[in-house]
């Protein structure tokens, strides 16, 4: 695994293992947040490489959902990190720096990026709206990577507070990330799916659409598992559902027992929350 990878998940791993419990079970600690159905990318590992599998489409999340969305963390106590990144491009979200701006109220706010829409007043406009982590994805080649420190600089942004990741690397390679067949929907040809391994996204993560729509977790990109929306319902609600904890506590036996589409998932499901999924064990016998 490429070092910018590991060095950004053990950053991400302080935040998201603290656990926050209430009576009812832990708080998530990690939301994925997309904010639109955008990319001006088509990379081979991505759904959006094949358009009839997943077309682009000017769909972008309101400021008002931004707004329900942070409302409603507030009154659950959210301490967390909001990961704007999703199934589209964020920088391609015309209001971009006002959901930042309103959602780092309440949050740990970090965008991942192709980095194509960087300029050096969007930078500025984005920390100096709350941002908290930059994470850059260099899929080119080398020469990225001066062009985008130099960008960095010239922003007079800390180096802890942006992270740019070597990603041009070959199939062979891996692309210098770790891979998934994103619940099924690639035919990756080097997964390896464990149906006995346990998965610990619902325990620990939230994955909520440009339309208020809350997925099973960000790997569904068929979005074949939702649990309601935020607009008509309060996160905390659908989290704490019935619902919710049926697949959790099938999937802490395994994702054969979850179903579709866990079963035809090679996510590891373990890199992040096995503080959470324990914790969860003890609510859910």
């Amino acid at each position: 695994m490429e070092q910018t990878l590991i060095d950004n998940i053990d950053r991400k791993r302080s935040i998201i293992d603290k656990i926050s419990a209430t009576k009812f079970g832990p708080i998530p600690s990690f939301i994925d947040l997309n904010t639109g159905e955008y990319c001006n990318r088509k990379c081979s590992f991505c759904p959006r490489y094949d358009s009839s599998l997943y077309p682009n489409q000017n769909l972008f999340m309101s400021l008002s959902l931004a707004k329900k969305m942070a409302d409603d963390l507030y009154d659950l106590r959210f301490q967390g990190i909001i990961n704007i990144c999703g199934y589209g491009e964020p920088l391609a979200h015309p209001e971009i720096c006002d959901i930042v701006r309103t959602l780092s109220k309440v949050a740990h706010v970090e965008i991942v990026t192709n980095g194509d829409l960087l300029k050096l007043h969007l930078i500025k406009q984005l920390y100096e709206s709350g941002l908290s982590q930059l994470v850059i994805s260099a899929y080119d080649g080398p020469h990225q990577i001066p062009k985008f420190s130099k960008l960095m600089i010239e922003s007079e942004i800390s180096d802890s507070l942006f992270n740019i990741r070597k990603r041009w690397y070959s199939k062979e390679e891996g692309y210098g990330i770790k891979l998934t067949n994103r619940a099924g929907i690639l035919n990756n040809e080097m997964s390896n799916i464990e149906l006995s391994r346990p998965c610990a996204y619902p325990h620990y993560s939230l994955t909520i659409d440009w339309n208020g729509d809350v997925l099973l977790c960000v790997q569904d990109w068929h979005k074949k598992l939702k649990f309601g929306n935020i607009f008509s319902e309060s996160i905390e609600s659908i989290w704490f559902s019935k619902r919710m904890n049926e697949y959790r506590k099938n999937l802490i036996n395994g994702r054969s027992c979850a179903g579709s589409p866990c079963k035809s998932c090679d996510a590891d499901g373990l890199v992040f929350g096995k503080n959470h999924l324990e914790e969860w064990t003890k609510y859910l016998k």
